[in-house]
This record gives C-alpha cells, sequence and structure tokens, in this order.
C-alpha cells in the first residue's frame, strides 16, 4: 500500500464491520465516534513511527558493525588458549 495525500474535498467513508467496531469503541471510552477514530489513528500512527524508528536504528547499527569490520585484520584473531593447557589432559599446565 503506497502513500495517500488528501485534498480538502476528500472525504473519510468508514462502513461495515469497521463503522461497528468504531461505535462499539466509542461506546466503551464514553468519547464521541471523532473522538475515537481520531485517537485510534493518532495512536496506530505512534506505533508505525516507533517501528520505523527502531528499524531505523538497527539498520544504523548493522551499518556501524560493517564499518568496523573492514578495520579488523583478516584473519579475525580468535580466542583460542589451548596453549594454556596440557593436550593430554586439558588441565592448566
Amino acid at each position: 500500500m503506497g502513500a495517500t495525500t488528501l485534498k480538502q474535498a476528500d472525504i473519510l467513508t468508514i462502513e461495515g464491520e469497521t463503522l461497528r467496531q468504531a461505535f462499539q469503541l466509542a461506546e466503551l471510552t464514553g468519547e464521541d465516534l471523532g473522538h475515537t477514530v481520531a485517537a485510534a489513528i493518532r495512536q496506530r500512527l505512534e506505533r508505525e513511527r516507533a517501528a520505523h524508528a527502531k528499524a531505523a536504528w538497527k539498520a544504523e547499527i548493522r551499518q556501524l558493525v560493517d564499518d568496523l569490520h573492514e578495520h579488523l585484520p583478516t584473519p579475525t584473531p580468535t580466542s583460542d588458549h589451548g596453549w594454556l593447557c596440557d593436550a593430554v589432559t586439558g588441565l592448566p599446565k
């Protein structure tokens, strides 16, 4: 679903099950229908913005890791400490 633009003459039409659910929500919250719909849209928008911000943050972190990886020696040093242990028993020397 792409971006939607609104012109001043555009009207929001809510029908069927969606309208029934909007009335139920308005009844539960004690708000009028307009405030109920506005609050629902505002809450969804906040969730979507947060999700997009989190995805952007993850992408930025991935890019930083990739950039840092370019500066590491190849092959990457390991944490092999086998030389500290006896080859037969595996105990510390």
